[in-house]
């Protein structure tokens, strides 16, 4: 028993067959490994009292589960499997005295032993079987006494922005497009990908809510059952107005050094369902395994350049202007919906049309953008501080969210005639699909008929009816040098 002191982390050795005790992907299964580097092969001791007399149990460094005696049968004697924590896991070591080998004695006084190399199985065999095939050469794994890995809460700075990608399948956790659904995808460019960090106090413990830069909405567990051909239930993005309960998470760490797992308040991991598949929760103690490991990854803040008179100056009051990507070329438009912006490459339309508004707020002179087709306002949603630009009715512009509109033009140091767009509030005008600030162009839209023409009123209704407008559209472009 010396050789098992509480708390340290050991690799087992098979002196016959030279593989070690190894935890299967699967998170059920026991087999033999040859493979050093995985964490795998590494077990926690935790020394118990059982009857009056000690024994320890071996919990797997990888999957937080416990080296356990099954009814299964094997080749020989029963299977050997990760489980819960019960009396199965309970285990006794027995000096051999030969080379410092030892015998590992299950409680029902039957001995761990190793199968045949090519078929690299682990079980348990009655004592009177017993040969070198049981014997088993244990390895302190050493630990540095500086050197400490994280706790998993530490990956979730509060305010950060993340990715989180999952171990097996590489995908990263994406909220779909509908504002329901969650999913896994690779295009490191979107926007759905990041989550804004919540931290909170939860049941006397530091909980974590997720909540996507995309759309506001918050990752959340459901009652609808997962996928045909996955257990567990479904996860979602939800609002958490309600039923709070449902987007809290707590980080655990998982055993594998930069992975975590994501465990909601109802005891259930987050797990990656498949390459293409959605996202659920099972119960940790029947089904864990490395689809629940999930890498975080700081998003890191563009950083912002600083403000410039020249770049205001382009922004002449009552002027109509399009604003092109230097990047892509492309222009800010309007989405049919009148609600969201986007870049798109036609220009020649009215909801690319934008109506420039210079407002002194607080000393300081600051522009409103009317959209030509809505008559609405661009701008952020204080309500969800890490949306993408939206358009605001004019009936939200008040003193309280005046900030959500304005907007600065800043200086790009790339080109005089190329500006950012700074928000009231902070936020720049960003490109969804890479998330970095992006360089604008304007180009001014002189009316045919030398008079502006009027905007729409704002309301609450969306109106498509600006005949006064139309005269923008087929217009060659002035660009302003």
């Amino acid at each position: 028993m010396e050789q098992f002191p509480d708390g340290v982390l050991v690799r087992l050795r098979s002196r016959e067959q030279g593989g070690y005790l190894n935890a299967d992907e699967d998170g059920r299964g026991v087999s033999l490994s040859w493979d050093l580097k995985s964490m795998s092969m590494a077990w926690n001791v935790h020394r118990v009292l059982h009857d009056g007399s000690t024994c320890f149990v071996l919990q797997s460094a990888t999957y937080g589960r416990y080296l356990a005696a099954s009814s299964d049968p094997a080749p020989l004697g029963h299977r050997v499997v990760l489980g819960s924590y019960d009396d199965s896991i309970l285990w006794k070591a027995v000096e051999l005295g030969n080379a410092g080998y030892i015998l590992l004695r299950h409680v029902s006084n039957r001995l761990l032993r190793a199968i045949g190399r090519q078929q690299s199985g682990v079980c348990i065999d009655v004592a009177q079987h017993q040969s070198t095939m049981m014997h088993w050469k244990v390895e302190t794994i050493p630990t540095s006494p500086t050197a400490r890995p994280a706790a998993a809460i530490e990956y979730f700075s509060y305010g950060a922005l993340v990715r989180l990608q999952s171990r097996v399948h590489g995908g990263y956790l994406h909220a779909d497009e509908d504002g329901m659904g969650v999913s896994l995808s690779g295009h490191l460019g979107s926007m759905n990908l990041a989550w804004k960090v919540h931290r909170v106090l939860h049941g006397g413990s530091t909980s974590v809510r997720l909540q996507s830069a995309y759309h506001g909405r918050y990752l959340a567990a459901s009652s609808e059952p997962a996928p045909p051909g996955h257990l567990g239930r479904r996860v979602v993005v939800g609002d958490c107005d309600r039923n709070v309960d449902r987007v809290q998470w707590e980080a655990v760490s998982s055993g594998v050094a930069g992975y975590i797992l994501l465990r909601h308040v109802s005891d259930r991991l987050l797990r990656a369902d498949g390459r293409y598949s959605g996202v659920s929760i099972d119960v940790a103690s029947n089904h864990q395994s490395a689809t629940m490991h999930w890498k975080v990854e700081t998003i890191p803040r563009p950083a912002r350049p600083p403000p410039s008179e020249a770049a205001m100056e382009q922004f002449s009051d009552g002027a109509y202007v399009r604003l092109r990507s230097r990047v892509n070329g492309q222009y800010l438009r309007a989405d049919e919906g009148g609600v969201r912006v986007y870049f798109r490459p036609y220009c020649c339309a009215l909801n690319a049309a934008w109506r420039v508004h210079r407002v002194l707020h607080r000393g300081t002179s600051l522009i409103l953008l009317q959209n030509a087709a809505y008559g609405r306002y661009l701008g952020y949603h204080s309500d969800n501080p890490n949306s993408s630009p939206i358009l605001v009715k004019s009936v939200y512009y008040n003193d309280i969210k005046q900030q959500d509109l304005h907007w600065e033009g800043r200086s790009h140091p790339g080109g005089d005639s190329e500006i950012f767009l700074v928000n009231g509030g902070g936020r720049p005008l960003i490109n969804p699909e890479d998330n970095t600030w992006t360089p604008l162009v304007l180009e001014f839209i002189p009316s045919r008929s030398g008079l502006a023409p009027d905007l729409p009123v704002p309301s609450a209704e969306v109106s498509f009816g600006v005949e006064s407008a139309l005269n923008l559209l087929c217009v060659p472009h002035v660009f302003q040098r």
